[in-house]
């Protein structure tokens, strides 16, 4: 009726007008097939159950949730079709590792909410555009000569796709992403892909919700497994907790039988110099860092939360106004654990058996 409408103004507006809307129609009926798991739709009685589903999860479903990909079982807990169960110290240990082993500053306030079930929190969360670029080209970069590092024109690449997927949610040009800038964004593109080079929008989901850039009901844990594989071997690079099946060791035994056991659970890989701001850090991302930052790796070993000591250009202490990313938390203490002035003040107690700097949840969990 509104083409017929439009006719009235002339056939010329009218066939432009009539051009867009089967381009968008086209673009979105070539948009890829979304894989929705084995158990999709939710049902009620329904054994959500996978491989995927932690040892202490009841994942019969009782009430469906979130048009169908989700559900709450007999307890009240939300298990989604993948039969994984929220877990909220597990989601909230995977964001700390990725903020600070790629030494970048994800909301705190992102941090705090990130346990969240069903409605997600009404709150405009914020990362830099640098700090976001990283991450992205982190995630996205390919070793495709498999010698274990990024290097040479992988780096291009992953450093360009990280970038290009930048300026698609920095929509103000302001180099802050906030969670409804990239919302729109996403939302604006009719396979919700972007530049991303995802099979799936659910894929997008997933890498933009972990720093706080895109959440929908019922929970962060319901944002994993959609990853291509070498995307969440890179996740795997820098976060230890990344589901599913985070829980198993890589031989499949399970780590433990309850979610507290799987939190205090210390993967020993995670031993020596891991943060890619690390002095003399020449990991998988060296390369890829050092391109990211203009050339600069290492420096600064501050995360830069709550802007003390600031991160610089991810990691390099430019803008920072502390002794290596310490800022004003160089002294005093928190709790029982001393605060070390060779530590950041996202995470500033050492811990002298595993050589890391942990916050004070981490050093109870992991510090022996």
């Amino acid at each position: 009726m509104r083409l017929l409408k439009f006719a009235r103004y002339g056939s010329a507006y009218a066939l432009v007008s009539l051009g867009v809307l089967l381009s968008f129609n086209l673009n979105a009926a070539q948009c890829p097939p979304i894989e929705l798991g084995e158990k999709h739709p939710a049902a009620a009685g329904k054994d959500m159950s996978t491989e995927h589903t932690q040892p202490w999860c009841d994942a019969v479903c009782v009430n469906v949730l979130a048009n169908g990909t989700a559900c709450s079982n007999a307890a009240g807990q939300i298990v989604t079709t993948m039969g994984v169960c929220n877990d909220p110290l597990q989601v909230r240990e995977s964001i700390l590792d990725i903020e600070y082993n790629l030494c970048i500053d994800i909301d705190q306030q992102f941090i705090d909410q990130s346990g969240y079930t069903g409605q997600p929190p009404g709150v405009n969360y914020t990362i830099s555009a640098a700090d976001a670029a990283l991450y992205f080209a982190a995630l996205f970069a390919e070793d495709t000569n498999n010698n274990g590092v990024i290097d040479g024109s992988e780096v291009t690449t992953a450093k360009n796709r990280g970038l290009g997927l930048v300026a698609e949610l920095n929509t103000n040009g302001d180099q802050i992403i906030d969670r409804n800038e990239a919302s729109q964004a996403k939302g604006a593109d009719p396979c919700q892909l972007l530049s991303t080079g995802f099979s799936s929008g659910l894929a997008t989901d997933d890498i933009l919700s972990y720093i706080g850039l895109y959440l929908g009901d019922p929970m962060v844990d319901k944002y994993a497994g959609d990853l291509e594989e070498h995307v969440k071997n890179n996740m795997l690079a820098f976060t230890r907790t990344w589901q599913p099946s985070y829980w198993k060791t890589t031989a499949g035994s399970t780590i433990g039988s309850n979610p507290s056991a799987v939190t205090a659970w210390y993967d020993g890989q995670y031993n020596g110099s891991k943060r890619v701001c690390d002095p003399g850090y020449n990991g998988k991302f060296s390369q890829l860092v050092s391109a990211m930052s203009g050339g600069n790796n290492g420096g600064d070993t501050g995360g830069g939360s709550n802007g003390d000591g600031g991160n610089g250009d991810n990691g390099n202490g430019d803008n920072g106004n502390g002794d290596n990313g310490n800022g004003d938390n160089g002294n005093g203490g928190d709790g029982d654990f001393p605060v070390s002035n060779n530590c950041p003040s996202s995470h500033p107690h050492y811990c002298a058996s595993t050589n890391q700097c942990f916050t004070p949840q981490q050093m109870t969990d992991y510090c022996s």
